[in-house]
């Protein structure tokens, strides 16, 4: 049986599934590039992109057919792709128990892109719906050659994911993760190690295997690189942060974190204080010591004068 625990996890996650063809596979009809055009300008994700932007996508999309009832979810099971349901719905079961709605053309997958665990769940398409699916290796190389896809694409995810969290029905109603010392520690202490410049003290608050992904800037992966960026960045420009506090998520040996944030930017070198404001979302990873260590930081960006 599933557990209560998991049960909660999934209640939390119910939109972040993660899909991968289960025995009827999607309809996989050769589309011509004009149809291919004509869906990819209907999905809301894109809809911050250019259209010469969308164009590039069509190198990384697939235009799918699903079918009522299909099965298109088996949990624990490694996957390699995302997808759109453009025009329906889905229903996530538990032990062939109803458990939610997918609905709004949800994304599905996009935290197994960030590379999260499998699916607690199977999903299964209510009626026929058209369906983009998205290879995550060519999407990733895509938003390094082209930064700009990858900064809307990711601050889109971002505020996808801040929205879910916000929406969690045991976040509202008081949830214990919520208020969760341990967790909001490493939000302090991030706060404290950004402030004093000092990127080492950063290096201990961050997962091997992080990923940070940077508004306008390629994805960084791993704790070193990202330490030489920090180390980088303070050499040029002096901040002053303030991460506030935010919605707590505890799922097994994961945590999310998200939250607004303030930041003034002073150049070492002489010039205007730049005002920076937005919202980040931190994925957290509980290592094999029982230390909580940030896995994935995602965030946007607003300057003001």
């Amino acid at each position: 049986m599933f557990s209560q625990t998991k049960r909660l996890c999934f209640k939390a996650v119910a939109g972040f599934v993660f899909l991968i063809f289960a025995g009827n596979s999607f309809g996989a009809d050769k589309v011509s590039d004009a149809v291919l055009s004509r869906a990819l300008t209907r999905v809301n994700l894109f809809s911050g992109l250019t259209d010469s932007e969308r164009g590039s996508l069509k190198s990384v999309a697939t235009l799918r057919h699903g079918k009522a009832e299909q099965r298109i979810v088996e949990p624990n099971a490694a996957l390699d792709k995302m997808f759109i349901i453009l025009d329906g719905d889905a229903e996530v079961r538990v032990n062939g128990e109803h458990m939610a709605t997918l609905s709004g053309q949800p994304l599905i997958g996009e935290t197994e892109f960030l590379g999260m665990h499998p699916a607690y769940a199977e999903v299964v398409i209510r009626k026929n719906a058209d369906i983009i699916e998205l290879d995550n290796a060519a999407l990733t190389a895509l938003m390094e050659k082209k930064p700009r896809i990858g900064y809307v694409l990711m601050r889109e995810i971002a505020r996808i994911e801040a929205q879910r969290l916000r929406n969690t029905s045991f976040i509202k109603s008081g949830f214990p993760g919520k208020d969760n010392p341990v967790i909001d520690k490493v939000r302090l202490d991030f706060n404290v190690a950004f402030n004093e410049s000092n990127s080492q003290a950063i290096a201990e608050l961050i997962d091997p295997d992080a990923i940070w992904l940077i508004p306008g800037e390629p994805v960084i992966v791993g704790q070193n690189n990202i330490v030489a960026q920090y180390s980088n960045y303070f050499t040029k420009v002096r901040s002053t942060l303030e991460l506030k506090p935010g919605d707590i998520q505890m799922c097994g040996d994961w945590a999310y974190l998200n939250g607004g944030f303030s930041r003034s930017d002073t150049p070492v070198s002489g010039g205007a204080v730049q005002n920076v404001s937005g919202h980040y979302l931190f994925v957290l990873k509980k290592q094999a010591d029982g230390a909580w260590k940030i896995a994935r930081d995602i965030w946007n960006e607003q300057v003001k004068p």
